[in-house]
C-alpha cells in the first residue's frame, strides 16, 4: 500500500476521534495499525477512543503499546493521556472519584 494511503487511514481515524465517533475511530485505528503497527501516536489515540467507550483496560493496553514503541517520548499527549488512564483506572478499581 502506498505511503499516501496509509496516511489517509490515520487521518480518517483521527477525524473520527475528533468527531466523537469512538467506536468507528477504534476500528479505523485497527485498520491503520494493521499496516503500520509502529505508529505510537496512533496507539495513544486508539487508547483515548477506547477510554471514551469505557473500555479502560483495553485503553491501557493501547497506551502500553505506544510506550513499548517510544518509551523515551515524554511529549504532552503521552503524559496527559497516561494521567487520564491512571485516573480512570483508579476510579474503576477503587470505585471513587479521583
Amino acid at each position: 500500500m502506498a505511503q499516501e494511503n496509509i496516511k489517509q487511514l490515520f487521518e480518517k481515524a483521527y477525524s473520527l476521534l475528533l468527531m466523537g465517533k469512538y467506536l468507528e475511530a477504534v476500528n479505523a485505528y485497527d485498520n491503520a495499525l494493521a499496516i503500520d503497527p509502529k505508529n505510537a501516536f496512533s496507539w495513544v489515540n486508539r487508547g483515548i477512543a477506547l477510554g471514551n467507550l469505557g473500555q479502560h483496560l483495553e485503553a491501557v493496553k493501547s497506551y502500553d503499546s505506544a510506550l513499548a514503541i517510544a518509551p523515551e517520548d515524554t511529549s504532552e499527549p503521552y503524559t496527559r493521556f497516561d494521567s487520564i488512564a491512571d485516573r480512570k483506572m483508579g476510579r474503576m478499581i477503587f470505585g471513587g472519584k479521583l
